[in-house]
């Protein structure tokens, strides 16, 4: 059985890369929120259109040779009770971090934001991953997911990675 994460969906092919806001986060807005972007080798662009409230739908266009570095943030969840309080206190034990990734620019003055993930963090197997009666042999760190999406948009804009 896999961690638990709340992370977008991502498709690559070649020349597009397109994230979009999970299913579940458009769910538990009530697809009032939706975001997508997109990333064209060919064109050299990156679009990031966002729809909110069900109808205002705000789009934004920034060349690659604008984009100076990728932004990743963590930040640790454990004791704030988030997925105790979704789950109403039948998943309060397990660890989480969230992730926010965002690209900045070379002005220096704009970040934009992309996505947000949700993993649950390593350690032991998780309670979920107990009650299942599911092992995973393999050690996880927690961050597996967000160093995907990261290392995919490296590929495409290739520019390095910081935490500012």
């Amino acid at each position: 059985m896999r961690a638990l994460v709340f992370a977008p969906q991502i498709e690559v092919t070649d020349s597009r890369f397109v994230g979009r806001s999970s299913l579940t986060a458009r769910v538990l807005w009530l697809y009032s929120f939706d975001r997508c972007v997109t990333l064209d080798r060919e064109r050299r662009l990156v679009t990031i259109a966002t729809t909110r409230f069900w109808l205002w739908r705000s789009e934004r266009r920034i060349p690659f040779d604008r984009v100076g570095r990728i932004i990743l943030r963590a930040q640790s969840t454990s004791g704030l009770g988030l997925l105790g309080l979704l789950t109403l206190g039948i998943a309060a034990g397990i660890d989480g971090a969230l992730f926010l990734i965002s690209l900045g620019l070379n002005d220096g003055r704009d970040e934009l934001f992309l996505f947000t993930i949700w993993e649950e963090q390593g350690g032991d197997d998780g309670v979920v991953a107990a009650l299942a009666g599911d092992r995973d042999p393999e050690p996880r760190l927690g961050d597996e997911r967000a160093g995907d999406v990261i290392g995919r948009l490296r590929e495409f804009l290739a520019v390095p990675v910081s935490s500012h």
